[in-house]
C-alpha cells in the first residue's frame, strides 16, 4: 500500500464525515424547518455551533496545508445544492426530505438572523 491509498482514504474518510457531522445538527433542527416555525434558542445555538466547527475544521486544515479540502468541500456543498435544486424541479420528495436533512437542516437557526 503506497502514499496514494492513504490519501485517497483520508479524502473520503472526510467528506463522510461532513455527512456524518450534519446528522446531530439535523435531527435537532429537521422537524421546527420542516414545520416551518421560527427557530427557538436551541436550534440557533445549535446552528451556530455547526457553523463555528465548519470553521475550526477549515483552520484545522488549513493549518496543516491539506488542500484538498476546498475541492472536497466545494463539491459537497455542491452536490447539496444539485440535488436540492433536481429535488425541487421534480418534485420528488424521496430525494428532497434527505438532502434537506443533510445540508439545509443544520443551519435552520441562522434564520433568525436574516
Amino acid at each position: 500500500m503506497d502514499g496514494s491509498d492513504s490519501v485517497l482514504g483520508n479524502r473520503i474518510s472526510f467528506v463522510f464525515l461532513l455527512f456524518i457531522g450534519s446528522i446531530p445538527f439535523s435531527l435537532i433542527n429537521y422537524l421546527p424547518a420542516f414545520k416551518g416555525n421560527l427557530p427557538e434558542p436551541l436550534h440557533i445555538v445549535t446552528s451556530v455551533i455547526a457553523v463555528l466547527l465548519l470553521l475550526l475544521v477549515g483552520l484545522f486544515m488549513g493549518y496543516y496545508n491539506q488542500r484538498y479540502f476546498v475541492r472536497w468541500y466545494t463539491a459537497y456543498w455542491f452536490l447539496g445544492a444539485l440535488l436540492l435544486s433536481l429535488g425541487y424541479v421534480m418534485k420528488s420528495f424521496i430525494l428532497l426530505i434527505p438532502t434537506v436533512l443533510l445540508y439545509a437542516a443544520p443551519f435552520y437557526g441562522l434564520r433568525f438572523f436574516f
